[in-house]
């Protein structure tokens, strides 16, 4: 009866130990620089954050909170690309990918028109004005309105990601080529974008009275923008030039 069971639990443990191998070498496989860069873009039209923050390239969605990630989603719904060809060495590798999206150019310029005629309203509500969380999603909803309403137009760019290797796997190395084109140029827009009322003059008495404000409505406008293009960063006291 003991060998009986001797050799049950000999074969018991053979089976442990192979599926033991099995397992390990289903851990241990080592990905490609292509099928890393084919679950960034994956996620990134997902907006999944756990697969992006394991492939260093969750600074690419900005924010993650859920009207964030609803926002992004409307974002990269369009979102297409073409893997073209691959250079690997040991520890780096270059992608060369083509994106194509829909081109939101034009985006940047209406948010910010309408974003801060948005912030003057509420400032002209007084005590019933809404706080910055209500004014947080009046901003987003507006982006989302304005990126659905925007004819599509193809944004078509072909982009070399670099990628390391970490272990097994790769990481992303974030490049503003990159990350402007799966925006569909939105992030160059945003860079080149003209508050209203920079040509327009002023007394100073008026410049006086409306100086604080500004630079606070500003402020909120700006950091709301950049976290919209996948940034974090403080928000900054722009004057505008009178």
């Amino acid at each position: 009866m003991k060998k009986i069971m001797t050799v049950i639990l000999l074969i018991a443990l053979v089976f442990a130990l192979t599926a033991c191998d099995i397992v390990s070498g289903m851990e241990t496989k080592k990905e490609t620089p292509s099928q890393a860069l084919t679950n960034i873009m994956t996620a990134i039209k997902e907006v999944n954050k756990e697969v992006l923050t394991n492939y260093n390239a969750i600074k690419l969605i900005g924010s993650i909170d859920e009207s964030s990630i609803a926002r992004n989603k409307k974002i990269f719904e369009n979102l297409e690309y073409n893997i073209l060809s691959v250079e690997e060495t040991e520890d780096d590798s270059k992608v060369k990918i083509e994106i194509k999206t829909k081109d939101l150019t034009s985006v940047s310029q209406d948010y910010v028109n309408k974003s801060v005629a948005l912030t003057n309203q509420n400032n002209n509500l007084g005590d019933n004005k809404l706080d910055d969380t209500a004014m947080k999603q009046k901003y987003n909803d507006l982006f989302v309105t304005l990126v659905d309403e925007c004819e599509y137009t193809e944004f078509k760019e072909v982009v070399d990601v670099h990628l390391t290797k970490e272990g097994n796997s790769w990481k992303i190395n974030l490049d503003g080529k990159f990350h402007n084109a799966i925006y569909g140029n939105l992030v160059t827009a945003q860079e080149q974008v003209v508050w209203p009322g920079a040509n327009s003059t002023i007394t100073v008495q008026e410049k006086q009275q409306e100086e604080s404000a500004e630079i606070d409505n500003k402020s909120n406008v700006q950091n709301n923008s950049d976290n919209i293009a996948g940034k974090s960063i403080t928000p900054r006291k722009v004057r505008t030039i009178k």
